[in-house]
């Protein structure tokens, strides 16, 4: 029989809250917080579950609050929803975006590199 490591203990709630805290910024390195430009409805379907908690706002929209260990990994998940969106914060992800932003925009548009 192998030794067995004692891991971390979860916190007194169940594992789906613990994922969710994960992943919205209380235990990632980065805290995102970024509005979809499209109805809560449909966001609650584009947003996996564990990967984000979603705020109803008054105009039918929504607010996710999301995060992750790497502006990369973070801005590639924000990428797959599908639909427009805004991030509010942090302002390193909003820097982080402007490069393969700029790279999509060039490559659409059949320029060289950006």
């Amino acid at each position: 029989m192998s030794p067995r490591s004692a891991g971390r203990a979860l916190p007194a709630a169940d594992a789906a809250s613990y994922m969710a805290e994960s992943v919205t910024g209380h235990r990632a390195r980065h805290r995102a917080v970024v509005t979809p430009h499209t109805s809560s409805e449909d966001a609650a379907r584009r947003v996996p579950p564990g990967s984000g908690v979603l705020e109803p706002l008054p105009d039918g929209r929504c607010r996710l609050l999301t995060g992750g260990d790497a502006l990369d990994w973070l801005a590639f998940r924000l990428a797959l929803l599908g639909v427009a969106f805004e991030v509010h914060e942090p302002p390193e992800l909003i820097a982080y975006l402007r490069k393969p932003g700029g790279r999509m925009v060039a490559a659409a548009s059949g320029g060289g590199p950006a």
